[in-house]
Order: C-alpha cells, then sequence, then structure tokens
C-alpha cells in the first residue's frame, strides 16, 4: 500500500511540473499539441494518469524542455550544461554556440 502512494505523489508532482508548463495555455489546445485530450491532460496534472513513452517525448520536444525536470524536478543535464557555459568567455561562447547549433541540426536530422 505504501507504495502506491509514493507512486501517486510522483504522478502529482509530474502532474505539476506538467501543468507549470502549460501556464495559461488550455488543457485542450496544449493537449492537442502532445497528442492527448485536454480530458486526458486534466487527469495527468491531478495524478491520476501518466503520460506514456511517446506522449512525453513530444511534449519534450513540443516545449523544449527536459525530460529529467518533468519527472524528476530538475533539469539535470541543462544545469551542469549552464554551469559549463557560464565560464567561457565571450569569444568561446560564440564558438560553442556555433557548434551547438550545428550538433541540433545532425540531430534534427537523424532517422530514429
Amino acid at each position: 500500500m505504501e507504495k502506491k502512494i509514493m507512486n501517486k505523489k510522483r504522478l502529482e508532482k509530474i502532474g505539476q511540473r506538467i501543468e507549470k508548463i502549460r501556464g495559461n495555455r488550455s488543457k485542450r489546445s496544449f493537449g492537442k499539441q502532445i497528442g492527448i485530450s485536454g480530458q486526458y491532460l486534466a487527469s495527468i496534472e491531478k495524478g491520476e494518469n501518466c503520460l506514456s513513452t511517446e506522449k512525453l517525448i513530444s511534449l519534450c520536444e513540443n516545449e523544449n524542455i527536459s525530460a529529467d525536470y518533468i519527472l524528476f524536478g530538475e533539469d539535470i543535464v541543462n544545469e551542469s550544461l549552464k554551469d559549463s557555459i557560464s565560464e567561457l568567455i565571450p569569444n568561446q561562447l560564440s564558438d560553442a554556440f556555433g557548434v551547438m547549433e550545428k550538433v541540433i541540426d545532425v540531430i534534427k536530422n537523424l532517422d530514429y
């Protein structure tokens, strides 16, 4: 029984983070963007249901947000990256963004 309570709490926290990401957009329009109904989104935000892996990926891609944030409440990869970027001098920063743009283009063109 304790396990179910913990899972429910986790689902509620995930739902709260998704609701925060949604902001003032309607549940219907936000749900449509990731391929679910507004009613199902409402149940996710209440912690009653969860997103499938496919829908989680869709949410992350559409909102340009890390699954780490949605699932765990912290953007593990991005925080580390932010720290590294903040240490760069302006010329290095410009070069780093140029490289990142190229990497992003390559990733977008990968055939999964």
